[in-house]
Protein backbone atom coordinates (compact mmCIF):
# COMPACT_ATOMS: atom_id res chain seq x y z
CA UNK A 1 0.00 0.00 0.00
CA UNK A 2 2.84 2.45 0.77
CA UNK A 3 4.53 1.92 -2.59
CA UNK A 4 1.25 2.60 -4.39
CA UNK A 5 0.81 5.78 -2.37
CA UNK A 6 4.40 6.78 -3.08
CA UNK A 7 3.90 6.06 -6.78
CA UNK A 8 0.93 8.39 -6.83
CA UNK A 9 2.92 11.16 -5.17
CA UNK A 10 5.75 10.77 -7.66
CA UNK A 11 3.32 10.84 -10.55
CA UNK A 12 1.56 13.94 -9.23
CA UNK A 13 4.90 15.65 -8.59
CA UNK A 14 6.04 14.83 -12.11
CA UNK A 15 2.81 16.18 -13.58
CA UNK A 16 3.11 19.33 -11.47
CA UNK A 17 6.68 19.87 -12.69
CA UNK A 18 5.70 19.31 -16.32
CA UNK A 19 2.75 21.70 -16.00
CA UNK A 20 4.99 24.35 -14.44
CA UNK A 21 7.48 24.00 -17.31
CA UNK A 22 4.68 24.42 -19.81
CA UNK A 23 3.38 27.51 -18.02
CA UNK A 24 6.75 29.22 -17.63
CA UNK A 25 7.94 28.68 -21.19
CA UNK A 26 4.60 28.54 -23.00
CA UNK A 27 5.07 31.77 -24.99
CA UNK A 28 8.87 31.96 -24.94
CA UNK A 29 10.71 31.83 -28.25
CA UNK A 30 14.10 30.18 -27.77
CA UNK A 31 15.19 30.89 -31.35
CA UNK A 32 17.45 33.84 -30.46
CA UNK A 33 17.82 33.17 -26.75
CA UNK A 34 21.62 32.87 -26.88
CA UNK A 35 23.46 35.19 -29.21
CA UNK A 36 27.10 34.30 -29.67
CA UNK A 37 29.39 37.28 -29.44
CA UNK A 38 33.11 37.78 -28.96
CA UNK A 39 32.43 38.14 -25.22
CA UNK A 40 30.47 34.90 -24.93
CA UNK A 41 32.94 32.96 -27.06
CA UNK A 42 35.89 34.29 -25.04
CA UNK A 43 34.39 33.78 -21.57
CA UNK A 44 31.91 30.91 -21.84
CA UNK A 45 32.79 28.58 -24.69
CA UNK A 46 35.67 26.16 -24.30
CA UNK A 47 37.00 23.14 -26.15
CA UNK A 48 35.53 19.77 -25.28
CA UNK A 49 37.36 18.23 -22.34
CA UNK A 50 39.99 15.62 -23.15
CA UNK A 51 40.80 12.61 -20.97
CA UNK A 52 43.61 14.46 -19.19
CA UNK A 53 41.33 17.37 -18.23
CA UNK A 54 38.60 15.01 -17.00
CA UNK A 55 41.12 13.08 -14.89
CA UNK A 56 42.43 16.35 -13.44
CA UNK A 57 38.95 17.54 -12.47
CA UNK A 58 38.08 14.14 -10.97
CA UNK A 59 41.32 14.20 -8.98
CA UNK A 60 40.60 17.70 -7.67
CA UNK A 61 37.02 16.80 -6.74
CA UNK A 62 38.00 13.49 -5.21
CA UNK A 63 35.50 11.35 -7.11
CA UNK A 64 34.76 10.05 -10.60
CA UNK A 65 32.29 12.07 -12.63
CA UNK A 66 29.25 10.22 -13.99
CA UNK A 67 29.43 9.66 -17.74
CA UNK A 68 26.31 11.83 -18.18
CA UNK A 69 28.27 14.84 -16.82
CA UNK A 70 31.03 14.57 -19.39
Amino acid sequence: MISTFTGILISESHLFTKNMELQFFKDFDFTNFWNESSYSVRDYIEDYPNDEMIASVESELGYKLPASYI
